[in-house]
């Protein structure tokens, strides 16, 4: 990196900090067929949160998958340009699709999750990703990558402010949308000669 870290961080590869899936199971098979499966389409994308989930025999899932725990930050490979990153908060599986990445000691959760939604991860991602015709991560890619490690301290510090950051922004937006919303009511009653009496919030 082109500048000192602060007192107290390192700068890590990737892999030494997060363990990577191995093995697949059979989404067929019990525990898993009536356990929540995680696909791409269900994590809403450069926000990591979940929009749905359903089993996997609600998805008559068949090929194999791979097995998801509290606390793994499941990360798309395919489009990561994307950016669909999700904590999961559940045991089931995923998509072969998708990595569960499981953080080792002294790395938070919701800092990986964070790191893998900002513009630097996403930035070396697309710039490793397009040599193919479906821009794709892989394990190698990852091992590649290095990641800023603060004391754990200091890890909670940076996701209590970047979720109070989003909290904030969340609500804005829904803000927003009701604005639009009366807009679109004036809009209607004022061009059709309806009288309105509006107070805006």
């Amino acid at each position: 990196m082109s500048f000192e870290l602060p007192e107290g961080w390192t700068e890590r590869r990737f892999t030494d900090v997060v363990s990577l899936p191995t093995g697949q199971v059979n989404p067929q098979a019990m525990p898993y067929r009536e356990q929540p499966l995680l696909a791409p389409d269900y994590v809403e994308s450069a926000t990591g949160r979940i929009i749905a989930l359903e089993t996997a025999e609600a998805q008559a899932a068949s090929s194999g998958k791979y097995v998801v725990r509290p606390g793994d930050v499941v990360l798309s490979k395919i489009r990561p340009a994307l950016r669909k990153v999700a904590l999961a908060q559940f045991e089931g599986t995923c998509s072969a699709d998708m990595y569960p990445l499981r953080p080792l000691p002294g790395l938070l959760p919701r800092y990986l999750h964070a790191e893998l939604l900002s513009d630097r991860f996403s930035a070396f991602a697309e710039s490793v990703s397009g040599r193919t015709g479906i821009p794709k991560l892989n394990r190698s890619d990852l091992s590649s990558y290095s990641i800023c490690v603060p004391p754990e301290s200091e890890q909670y510090r940076i996701v209590e402010i970047l979720e109070a950051a989003t909290e904030a922004e969340r609500a804005t937006e829904a803000a927003v949308e009701k604005l639009r919303a009366l807009h679109r009511g004036l809009a209607n009653d004022l061009l059709s000669g309806r009288k309105h009496v509006v107070e805006v919030p």
